[in-house]
Parts: C-alpha cells; sequence; structure tokens
C-alpha cells in the first residue's frame, strides 16, 4: 500500500510540472508576437527541456506552436476537420485505416517549410496518431 501512494504521488508530481504555465524567455516572448501578432489566450509551456510551446487562439481556431530556448520558431499546430485535408491524405488514410475512429486532424506547419497532417485514431483500446505528407505519402 505505502508503494502504491508513493507512485500516485510521483504521478501526480509529474502531472503537474508538465502542465505547468511557463513563462516563456524574452527572445521567446519577441518571437512569437511578431509571428502571431492578434493571439488571444495565449498559454505556455514546455513541450521539453529547450522547447516552449504556447497554446491560443488566433482568429477564432486554436493553434499551438513550438519556439526555441533562443526564440526560433519551429513549428504550428492548428486543428482542422477532416474533409479540410488533401485529397490523397484522405484517399490513403481511408484506405490504411477502415476501421479506425478519427479523434482529432490537425495541420502541423514546419519552420523549414514542410506540412504534415497529423490524424489522431482509436483502433481498439489504442490511439496512435498517423502522419501524411501533403502528397499522402505516410510519414513514420
Amino acid at each position: 500500500m505505502k508503494y502504491l501512494v508513493m507512485i500516485t504521488l510521483f504521478v501526480i508530481a509529474i502531472a503537474t510540472n508538465c502542465y505547468a504555465t511557463v513563462t516563456p524567455p524574452k527572445a521567446v516572448a519577441v518571437s512569437f508576437k511578431q509571428k502571431f501578432p492578434t493571439a488571444t489566450n495565449i498559454k505556455w509551456g514546455k513541450e521539453n527541456a529547450h522547447e516552449y510551446e504556447a497554446e491560443f487562439v488566433q482568429d477564432g481556431l486554436k493553434y499551438s506552436a513550438n519556439f526555441s530556448e533562443s526564440g526560433k520558431w519551429l513549428e504550428t499546430e492548428s486543428t482542422i476537420d477532416f474533409n479540410s485535408l488533401p485529397q490523397q491524405v484522405k484517399t490513403n488514410f481511408n484506405a490504411q485505416h477502415t476501421n479506425a475512429k478519427k479523434k482529432e486532424v490537425a495541420k502541423i506547419e514546419k519552420a523549414d517549410g514542410t506540412v504534415i497532417y497529423e490524424i489522431e485514431i482509436k483502433e481498439g483500446v489504442k490511439s496512435k496518431d498517423c502522419l501524411y505528407k501533403t502528397d499522402g505519402t505516410s510519414v513514420k
């Protein structure tokens, strides 16, 4: 029982730390404001030890954007409707995942100019992300 309590407290501590709101470095805040000048409802967190993530609303849509510690923009993710995907992505997804239940669809724009589409699915009891390039090619 003692170990169960300790494990529970450990999990709560990690979860609290992961979801804690943080204040980004000035370079990150400045870069974010330049890239997303009309963003509202901004919430900052840490994606990992060297990356900051802002969740925000812009033009009525929900976004998240990641920046390096130095303020370099890395990527932006936005939730989109499945029907907004490029036709080849929809076609390939439907052919590969006939029994999957779609949970969420997102468009990820990367700093190098590439765009990746992410379709989160639930197959049985497992959830996974399916990633596709704009041309419908599956990304591993």
